[in-house]
């Protein structure tokens, strides 16, 4: 069984265009979803709990890691699917990322690339040939073990073994210390075979090379230091 697990704080905009996408993927598998409520002052619970097929947990402890961990906690799978609000995956997705698993018992924890669905064909062109220089720095171990926050796998034993996620990191770092921790029970995939939708949103409002520099430096902040080096971080709606 998968859980789809969608930490959601003031997203009722996102979800509105987001949750249908993401329960028509799982339509035909074995899969339930999870809307972690992370202590929204607007819409985003009553839109969520408009969908019969979708449960709803609350977290007031904000940030993405706290809103992981009620998820985890509420989630009744074996693979645990985390996506961002503003993101949807589909039922190839699904597919490919049960075959992977299947097939690759060593293997923990799976992420993979992504699509802006809401930007200009030259920026997803700049993102691509960003992406693929992320792919070859993470094949050769310039960077370190980690799964991509907008959407990423995991199975639920590991996660078990691990005890959770590090609720202490709101924002920055939080996929290279899963990434990281995860690898000490198996093996962390980062592939190009499954590819997610998401907004660009940050990226536009922050500014593409800004918003890439800070995930960097974050990711070596926290595989250096242990804690990420930006402890705050802006919301982007």
């Amino acid at each position: 069984m998968i859980s789809i697990i969608i930490p959601a704080y003031n997203e009722e905009k996102a979800l509105e265009y987001t949750l249908p996408k993401n329960i028509e993927a799982i339509k035909n598998a074995d899969a339930e979803i999870i809307v972690v409520d992370n202590n929204s002052t607007d819409k985003t619970s009553d839109i969520a709990k408009a969908h019969h097929d979708v449960d709803v947990v609350t977290e007031s402890k904000k940030g993405t890691s706290a809103a992981r961990q009620a998820g985890y906690k509420a989630a009744k799978g074996d693979i645990l699917v985390f996506v961002d609000a503003d993101t949807y995956i589909t039922s190839e997705w699904i597919e490919k990322l049960q075959s992977i698993f299947t097939k690759n018992p060593k293997i923990v924890a799976i992420s993979g690339g992504l699509f802006f669905y809401d930007c200009p064909e030259w920026y997803r062109f700049l993102y691509k040939i960003v992406w693929y220089i992320l792919f070859c720095a993470y094949k050769i171990r310039i960077v370190k073990p980690f799964v991509l926050g907008t959407s990423f796998a995991v199975r639920k034993e590991t996660l078990d073994s691990m005890n959770g996620f590090n609720i202490e990191l709101t924002f920055y770092g939080d996929d290279t210390d899963i990434g990281l921790r995860a690898n000490e029970f198996g093996k962390v995939v980062f592939t190009p075979r499954i590819t997610c939708s998401t907004s660009a949103r940050r990226y536009r409002q922050q500014g593409l090379f800004k918003t890439l520099g800070a995930y960097f430096i974050n990711h070596f902040s926290v595989y250096w230091r242990g804690r990420p080096f930006h402890e705050d971080s802006q919301d982007y709606r």
